[in-house]
């Protein structure tokens, strides 16, 4: 009841809140796969408190303890960093001789004007996602870095997370990631997470400026928002394959070069870009919806198949196309209620995002469930170096790589149509690539001559080939 003073939250938000709050269960001491009270029994025990006068008393308890630890609890002027209570930068009420607030410089959280990306919720500092916003926290100040490094280490030792994304990550200095990023993959191997996967959050198109993230913030990982960027128009047919391979080429700017991008996360639409299926909708309102799938389908193929870390935007394997990015690309799973959803397209559906959508068998659903179990099936698919064999120079052509199992130095040959016809071609492999057997799609048995393979895609269609020396 306390924290629905602190953040406004009616009994019904508040409720909703513990449910899925991890930091408010923590709060709590509510176990994770315990109940949580809900609404009605939040209201009557307040009303029992009231009734035997121990509400104000347990308020008044509270803001005592509180107050002997110097923490502001009043309502606009509280600081809460992801929950946790810190010194505010201001001292009490009139603490100075005009009986203005004091500044506490130590603290280092200035009072900043709403426009400037701080604003207010109940006893919530809320940072918005400007350059000022971020700003104000002062990252650069050994006290607020070491906060932070112990509140994310205590998530790894209380929850056991094995990773974390890190939004905007390039609003904050550098100096606080090399602090920060070690720290939390140092505790996480002490903790038994030998793999903490750790990665950045840029939204950075330009493959040079990404990749400087990876040196001088010393991110292990950024998202590849260079190759969101050429893989959506490549694979709506209306820009040219070989821009994926310049995006490719560019990983030996990243810090740890070819081998390093093996564990980039990799994407084709998310709430920041908007949907994959969106960008084809809005840029073919009419495209028939065999097509709208199985543009999809390859578009994902390249995520599952090519280099990194493949991440699927939840609603994708239920169809959901969405009308642009952010809010417009958040729709419901459960039955929703928003006009703004209820009127999209899903992709291989006649259903809409009014209805349920937890169905395991959707059309996309199928076919990620397929691309992952080929993906875990096979090694070099998910650590294999890559080395692109061809990319046409016309829009709807052939995309074509190799991936190389590390253990055994097999060969993987990937070759994707991103056009509208059948295309029968010659792809170069390696001379020892002999004999061939089918991962995904009809694959020949036999290299044409040394060094040589024969390839026929249907349209929108790819293969996955694997070779045997034998």
């Amino acid at each position: 009841m306390v924290l629905g003073i602190w953040y406004r939250l009616s009994d019904i938000e508040l409720a909703q809140t513990l449910f899925r709050d991890l930091l408010f269960r923590k709060f709590c001491h509510l176990e994770l796969s315990g109940d949580v009270p809900d609404a009605t029994t939040i209201g009557r025990f307040r009303a029992k408190l009231v009734e035997h006068d121990l509400w104000e008393a347990l308020l008044g308890e509270v803001n005592r303890q509180l107050g002997a630890k110097h923490i502001i609890m009043t309502e606009g002027r509280i600081n809460i960093i992801d929950a946790t209570p810190v010194e505010a930068a201001q001292s009490y009420a009139g603490d100075c001789a005009d009986g203005q607030p004091k500044r506490d410089r130590d603290a280092g959280w200035p009072t900043v004007p709403k426009p400037h990306g701080i604003s207010w919720k109940g006893s919530a500092l809320m940072i918005g996602c400007n350059a000022r916003g971020i700003a104000a926290i002062r990252c650069h100040k050994p006290t607020v870095v070491n906060g932070f490094i112990e509140v994310f280490k205590d998530w790894i030792t209380e929850f056991k997370v094995d990773g974390y994304q890190i939004d905007t990550a390039r609003l904050v200095k550098p100096s606080f990631w090399k602090a920060f990023v070690p720290a939390m993959i140092e505790h996480a191997k002490a903790e038994g997470i030998p793999n903490f996967y750790i990665f950045a959050e840029s939204q950075i198109e330009d493959a040079a400026l990404l990749a400087r993230e990876t040196h001088v913030s010393e991110f292990p990982a950024v998202l590849d928002f260079a190759l969101w960027d050429v893989a959506q128009p490549v694979f709506a047919g209306k820009k040219a394959p070989h821009i994926i391979e310049d995006r490719y080429r560019s990983d030996v700017l990243f810090k740890g070069g070819e081998e390093a991008s093996l564990i980039t996360p990799v994407y084709i639409g998310n709430h920041d870009a908007g949907r994959f299926g969106g960008y084809l909708v809005q840029n073919t309102p009419d495209m028939p919806d065999a097509e709208l799938v199985a543009r999809i389908r390859l578009g994902h193929a390249l995520l599952f198949f090519g280099r990194g870390i493949p991440i699927i935007y939840y609603g994708s394997e239920q169809g959901f196309t969405g009308d642009a990015h952010d809010k417009d690309a958040r729709e419901d799973m459960f039955a929703s209620a928003v006009a703004s959803y209820n009127d999209n397209r899903l992709a291989g559906l006649k259903q809409s995002t009014a209805d349920r959508n937890f169905d395991q068998n959707t059309p996309l659903y199928r076919v990620f469930a397929d691309f992952s179990k080929a993906f875990l099936a096979h090694l070099a698919l998910r650590q294999g170096s890559q080395l692109v064999r061809f990319a046409s120079s016309e829009p709807g052509g052939l995309f074509a790589f190799s991936r190389f199992d590390p253990e055994d130095g097999s060969e993987y040959l990937v070759v994707m149509n991103t056009g509208l016809d059948e295309k029968t071609a010659q792809i170069e492999v390696d001379v020892a690539s002999r004999h061939w057997h089918q991962v995904i799609g009809n694959c020949e048995p036999h290299a044409t001559t040394p060094g040589s393979y024969r390839v026929n895609i249907e349209p929108l269609d790819f293969v996955v080939c694997r070779s045997t020396t034998d």
